[in-house]
């Protein structure tokens, strides 16, 4: 079992409590379960009475169209023209290959407006030969309740078998993609669904419910048991999974027994060597009865012929040990699992293992780096510009767009914008669009223009668009010109700030100047004397000018 299983275990293990009323037990705890240790159940009468409400819950519906939607992981014979799942348990044939459907519906009756966010799926398979295999499908979901649902369905027969994952089965299937492939991961860290499109959101309502399938070969008359195991070169012991970094050279281990009770000849072991891991020529062994402190093998073929290591009575066992280089061809940024299967074959009979060796890349991975352009409109209309006029209480719509041009994931990136004077924010108006939120998400608040606001981490090529409403008022717009009301935005991440912007253009007219008043002097009507009328004027003449200033002083 590699680490990703036993981390898809060991999380079924830490679970939540739930204190909701309406919790029904699963009947068969070893059947279905989820992250609630037993999760609200409806029918679909309580459903259409919106009992419901705003939640958003997957599979929890005891009346569905699947029945009772927890028992939702079934098989069938893939070759079967019968539309009829096996829920529980299935008698399974030898060669025979089985279809493993994983049944994903958002209970949800509202639609579009109660969107499932971060939906995954994924499948434990059992890598033990046993007279029973129980598989496991996982569904996720991060922020529906509960966040994660699991099912099973188990294999039995009368003799020992294995089950063989097809690589390249999986497939998702709804009414709007029809059918489309997922990643091998499925069976491993998980693949993500979606309803248009593979990016984790899935509306409510059957009109968007989907499945998931796999296939399985089935291999019985088993002759032989195969343990794939890992160590770092020069470390002690062996283990099912390593942590390794570029350049690390791993040794792998082989172990081969033979179950059978007769002598087996021309024993072939062979190992697939997955991308990132480069074969280190000349460094095989086998080490067995004959030659228990090992013998080099000449030929450089266990990764691509493999090699014949001999014959083997019953129970006899050997070990083939290799090394192989960690290299970086594909690595992305963050986590890497490199699985690394082997097989033997004895007499057409093919036994499997695996084991992985962890590599995350941090040092090789490009810088973050973001980019930010801002936008304007006019509310009301569709086109964005760089600059638009508008009139004193007209309200223009800014957006921002960030991406991540980095080859890291970008971690809580920060959206800030700097209104001028002359532009108010209006409550409310916030807007955040991304992958999660393709019809918008309404954030309350005003960080946008004052704080920042936290819009969440994007992985590489990652983007999204943060919209809001300002209105255009006149605290201290110049008159008789255009007033240009210049609006930065920047977008900050992992200590990097990008910055742009966008232009309101708008122009008040001017009052007109204030014109005096004609103001007539009080005085006698008769001038009899020069120096008195000389006197007169010049009185008169101070007072006109005295009033002027009063009125310019108003």
């Amino acid at each position: 079992m590699n680490k990703i299983y036993k981390s898809i275990l060991a999380a079924t293990a830490a679970v939540i409590v739930a204190g909701a009323s309406l919790v029904v037990p699963a009947t068969d705890v070893l059947a279905w379960g989820d992250s609630n240790k037993g999760r609200d159940v409806y029918t679909l009468e309580q459903i259409n009475n919106g009992e419901l409400g705003d939640k958003i819950t997957f599979n929890s519906i005891t009346d569905g169209k699947i029945g009772d939607e927890r028992n939702f992981v079934g098989t069938r014979l893939s070759s079967s023209t019968v539309n009829k799942w096996e829920a529980d348990e299935v008698t399974v044939e030898d060669g025979q290959v089985y279809t493993i459907r994983l049944y994903v519906h958002n209970n949800s009756p509202k639609g579009k407006d109660r969107i499932a966010e971060g939906v995954t799926a994924s499948f434990s398979l059992p890598t033990t030969v046993s007279t029973s295999q129980t598989v496991i499908g996982y569904l996720n979901s991060t922020n529906a309740d509960p966040v994660r649902y699991w099912d099973e369905v188990k294999f039995v027969s009368e003799d020992d078998f294995y089950i063989e994952y097809v690589a390249g089965s999986a497939k998702y299937t709804n009414s709007k993609m029809g059918t489309v492939a997922l990643s091998d991961s499925v069976i491993t860290s998980g693949a993500t669904l979606g309803y248009e499109s593979l990016d984790g959101n899935i509306p409510g309502c059957y009109d968007y419910d989907g499945q998931v399938t796999i296939e399985v070969k089935v291999h019985k008359s088993v002759t032989s048991k195969l343990s794939k195991t890992v160590r770092l070169k020069g470390a002690k012991g062996w283990n099912e999974y390593v942590d390794a970094k570029i350049g690390d050279e791993v040794e792998f281990q082989i172990e081969y027994v033979n179950l059978t009770s007769d002598v087996v000849d021309n024993v072939m072991i062979r190992d697939i060597l997955p991308n990132n891991l480069e074969y280190v020529a000349d460094s095989t062994y086998l080490y067995n009865a004959n030659y228990q402190s090992g013998v080099k093998v000449v030929e450089n073929t266990v990764t691509t012929s493999g090699i014949n290591i001999g014959s083997y009575g019953p129970k006899g066992n050997a070990y083939v040990r290799f090394t192989a280089k960690v290299v970086n061809k594909s690595l992305v940024c963050g986590e890497n699992q490199l699985v690394n299967w082997a097989s033997s074959t004895v007499n057409s009979k093919v036994s499997k293992d695996d084991a992985s060796v962890m590599v995350t890349r941090t040092e090789e991975c490009g810088p973050a780096d973001l980019k930010v352009s801002k936008t304007v409109r006019i509310k009301g209309t569709t086109d964005w510009k760089e600059t638009v006029e508008a009139k004193v209480g007209d309200e223009v719509e800014f957006q921002i767009e960030y991406t991540n041009t980095g080859e890291k994931e970008a971690k809580n990136v920060i959206i800030l914008d700097t209104l001028p004077a002359n532009l108010e924010f209006v409550a409310g108006s916030t807007y955040l669009y991304n992958s999660s939120n393709k019809d918008g998400k309404n954030i309350s608040g005003n960080a946008v223009v004052t704080s920042g606001l936290n819009i969440g981490d994007y992985v590489a090529s990652g983007n999204a668009f943060v919209r809001f409403t300002a209105k255009v008022v006149n605290n201290s717009i110049a008159c008789g010109k255009t007033n240009q009301l210049t609006n930065w935005a920047s977008a900050t991440a992992d200590s990097k700030t990008a910055k742009d912007d966008a232009t309101v253009l708008t122009t008040i007219e001017c009052p007109d100047d204030p014109t005096p008043p004609h103001i007539v002097p009080t005085g006698p009507t008769e001038i009899t004397a020069g120096a008195v009328g000389a006197g007169l004027t010049v009185t008169s003449l101070g007072y006109v000018i005295a009033n002027r200033k009063k009125l310019f002083k108003k």
